[in-house]
């Protein structure tokens, strides 16, 4: 299963109850991505080796444990090689089987649009030779599991920097010119056993102009 890779870490978690957990992050030889793997344990002894189905950009991905009301999950940053991605939420009795997924948390696209320039006002709408790319800082955005709303329910919040840079005159030159601090708040809606962006708990801040 591993075979031609040219990495493979090995990591220790615990789930809300104490217990020790391992994950494999492997990367195959020549290639941008990786992938995770839960290795299942009983007494100390590999009991089997479970894929995920998840893992992506290798320079952006992380993963951790999440422990909510809703359960113990595996929460997971896969992208696109480009760099775009979600949260994605695992049940721990499930490794392969996810669950929620949190969109717009990655996102390390130097996408390089007209659009992009307009919507931060880099540009009119009739200027096309002014393009933009909207980035995170690091990456991604930092997830924070809390019961915001004091229902009894966990609830997820994405805080993080966007950073607005235009594109120089030969394209590969990036010019940072708005950094803007990010809470996407996502309230956990029982009755759809969901995560539901909440408009007005959530913040987009301008805290640099250059």
């Amino acid at each position: 299963m591993f075979k031609s890779l040219t990495a493979i870490e090995i990591s220790k978690k615990w789930d809300s109850d104490g217990n020790a957990m391992y994950f494999a992050k492997t990367t195959p030889e020549f290639m941008w991505g990786c992938n995770l793997y839960m290795i299942l344990t009983d007494d100390n002894e590999i009991t089997g080796i479970v894929n995920t189905g998840l893992g992506g950009n290798n320079d952006l991905f992380s993963y951790d444990v999440a422990c909510m009301t809703q359960g113990d999950f595996i929460a997971v940053y896969p992208s696109s090689h480009v760099g775009n991605g979600m949260l994605v939420l695992v049940p721990i009795s499930k490794p392969s089987a996810p669950k929620y997924g949190i969109p717009d948390a990655v996102d390390g696209d130097y996408e390089d649009m007209q659009l992009t320039a307009v919507q931060y006002g880099l540009a009119s709408e009739n200027d096309e030779n002014v393009t933009a790319s909207a980035i995170y800082l690091g990456g991604k955005l930092h997830a924070e599991y809390v019961d915001l709303n004091q229902d009894g329910n966990t609830d997820i919040v994405l805080i993080g920097i966007q950073q607005i840079y235009q594109t120089g005159i030969n394209f590969r030159e990036q010019i940072l010119r708005k950094e803007y601090y990010v809470k996407n708040v996502y309230l956990y809606d029982p009755m759809k056993d969901d995560f539901i962006f909440s408009d007005e708990m959530s913040e987009m801040i301008l805290v640099s102009s250059y």
